[in-house]
């Protein structure tokens, strides 16, 4: 039992500085080239919009955990909504992300180039030589194209805002399953899952 009880101690850890590190992920993403909206294409100007985002972010999170650590009215404040209150906030949370999920997803759907455009390239252009080469050589794309296929076939659709939208609701509905399987574990950790959750599930969009 104490063997179970150590190596389920440690699995945790791992699991959690695991987490942490993908949490950089978050960043990343707010910094990604693919959310530099209005860059001067004319005067081949890239990543404007990016410079004020990253400076934001960083003094955001420094400002935040320095409120956190010598004021306790800010500690107050956090520990309050965060954890206190956490029951209802983590759900609100995670609402709010779906929300700016459908947003986001609604506003822009921008076609996306490497595997996911050669996929949807084939989905109405079978012919192109370039097309049969790539599948020649990643064969393992192919279960993935043919799911595609029968989605756009069932919908009448293959735009992208439609396979945005179906990668939205898998990606929303692993997030509620995580959830159930954590609340199962342990249903003190449901919350801070939450948290996570809601995190990662917008640095993927």
């Amino acid at each position: 039992m104490a063997l179970k009880s150590t190596a389920y101690s440690l699995i945790n850890k791992i699991i959690l500085a695991l987490f942490s590190f993908l949490f950089l992920t978050l960043y990343f993403a707010l910094v990604s080239p693919n959310l530099t909206l209005g860059d001067n294409v004319a005067r081949q100007v890239i990543g404007e919009k990016t410079t004020w985002l990253s400076i934001a972010f960083i003094l955001l999170v420094v400002g935040a955990i320095i409120g956190i650590v010598i004021d306790k009215r800010i500690r107050y404040c956090f520990n309050f909504i965060f954890y206190i209150k956490g029951k209802i906030t983590a759900p609100i949370l995670f609402m709010l992300v779906v929300g700016l999920q459908l947003l986001f997803v609604f506003a822009t759907h921008p076609a996306i180039g490497f595997d996911p455009g050669a996929i949807h390239s084939a989905l109405t252009n079978t012919t192109d030589d370039e097309l049969v080469s790539y599948f020649s050589l990643s064969t393992n794309n192919l279960p993935l194209l043919l799911i595609q296929h029968h989605i756009a076939v069932y919908f009448s659709n293959h735009s992208w805002l439609l396979f945005d939208i179906v990668t939205l609701i898998l990606v929303d509905i692993s997030i509620i399953l995580n959830t159930i399987t954590i609340s199962i574990i342990d249903r003190t950790k449901v919350i801070w899952a939450l948290y996570l959750q809601s995190i990662f599930c917008w640095s993927s969009r």
